[in-house]
């Protein structure tokens, strides 16, 4: 991969990168998309599953990476508790005697065999900050170990590697010792963090990397700082050649932000969201309130097949699912977003895509109205409009330089254009 071909990811990544966390947020809830029974819609599911499969794999990788120099950091003066326990002895003094204990029953009995009381030092690895870690490092593990890695690939070399070192390690001192924690990962590390604010660790310098780690694991960007943490994460999911499929989802999330952020432009308040993505089929990824009515953008919801105008022949529809669809009081408004390299000219296979959503669902599309997002380095963007009423903007954004983009500018006007016509 080029340094391009980086770049061009990195920043639609890096900026939707809090979107995209909500997957990890949302782990509780079915991440797999609704049913779509079309004919050529019948894989979207399915990659869209692997998109989310593949984007907590990465991530799983690059924290990975990174424990396994923080666990050996930590392995060179780990943490410990120590624990005072009261015992016997008969011979060798094994220990430190218990003097006032002796002295006391030196003068009152008199024993037969002759024991010695004794102190004993008991030290145990089992501290908040080791729990983190260990913990960490079974939650890792279990990833690799669920996800659905195709074969022959860098991450499947790497995450077996990877899971062989975690397993060989947590047979070892300390972690062998260390007990699972009665809370969560997330209590856990709060507890270790007070330990290493009060110097108790003796290792402050590698805990408090195990702690950082721990938020990027847990995706809490406004705890870990952005710089810290978003270009650390980013770099962890850029870390292997990433397949168009996987581009184009973060490309959609991406664009789904920039839509959001033109109704704030436009006026309208933020009253719901971002709910996380993992709902989407569910509910509204944002809620809006302008003037007095509501509007509600969906990302990935099938268009309500009723008003299907063509059927394959016997009964069945023609489906159709755009990449976001916005509703305010029954008007739509369809975007769909396209990671591929615009020009000046035109791209009739994508735009014609949205003409048919416009033709298959006239009923519920008056007017129609559309948006169209690609990449492009020299400011893409045309409207059509037609004889009868409605509109398809075409626009794009600059894929390596925010400051040179003009796609929030193009959308703030569309989006102002679809309010003020409804």
């Amino acid at each position: 991969m080029s340094d391009k071909d980086e770049n061009f990811n990195e920043r639609f990544l890096s900026e939707a990168l809090p979107l995209i966390s909500s997957y990890f947020s949302g782990a509780e809830v079915e991440l797999g998309p609704q049913h779509v029974s079309a004919d050529e819609e019948e894989d979207w599911g399915t990659e869209f599953g692997e998109f989310i499969s593949l984007i907590k794999l990465r991530h799983a990788l690059g924290c990975c990476s990174y424990l396994m120099t923080v666990t050996q950091e930590i392995e060179a003066g780990a943490s410990h508790t120590t624990t005072l326990i009261r015992s016997r002895t008969s011979g060798v003094v094994r220990g430190r005697l218990d003097i006032p204990l002796y002295i006391a029953e030196r003068a009152s009995t008199r024993l037969l065999a002759k024991t010695y009381p004794i102190i004993l030092l008991d030290e145990s690895p089992n501290t908040p900050e080791n729990q983190v870690a260990k913990q960490l490092m079974n939650e890792i593990l279990q990833r690799f170990r669920r996800a659905p890695i195709p074969e022959a690939t860098a991450e499947k070399r790497l995450s077996a590697e990877y899971s062989l070192l975690i397993s060989r390690r947590l047979g070892q001192y300390p972690w062998a010792e260390v007990r699972g924690p009665s809370g969560g990962l997330r209590r856990t590390a709060l507890e270790a963090k007070h330990r290493i604010a009060k110097r108790q660790t003796g290792n402050e310098p590698a805990y408090r990397r195990l702690v950082e780690l721990v938020n990027r694991w847990l995706l809490e960007f406004e705890k870990a700082g952005p710089i810290n943490n978003h270009d650390a994460v980013v770099k962890a999911l850029l870390a292997f050649p990433s397949s168009l499929a996987f581009d184009d989802r973060i490309f959609e999330i991406w664009c789904l932000k920039e839509l959001a952020r033109a109704f704030e432009s436009c006026g309208a308040v933020l009253i719901d969201g971002p709910t996380p993505l993992a709902l989407n089929s569910v509910k509204p990824i944002y809620v809006f309130r302008h003037g007095e009515r509501l509007v509600r953008i969906w990302f990935q919801k099938a268009l309500n097949t009723e008003f299907a105008q063509w059927h394959y022949e016997g009964t069945k529809p023609l489906r159709g699912i755009p990449d976001i669809t916005v509703e305010n009081d029954g008007c739509l408004l369809l975007l769909d977003s396209k990671n591929r390299l615009a020009d000046k000219g035109v791209r009739p296979e994508e735009t014609y895509k949205m003409l048919g959503y416009f033709e298959n669902f006239r009923p519920i599309l008056i007017p129609p109205y559309g948006l169209v997002c690609f990449t492009s380095i020299d400011d893409f963007h045309r409207t059509l409009n037609a004889k009868g009423g409605g509109t398809l903007a075409l626009m794009s954004a600059h894929p390596f330089d925010p400051q040179s983009c003009k796609l929030a500018e193009h959308l703030r006007n569309s989006v102002g254009d679809w309010l003020a016509s409804i």
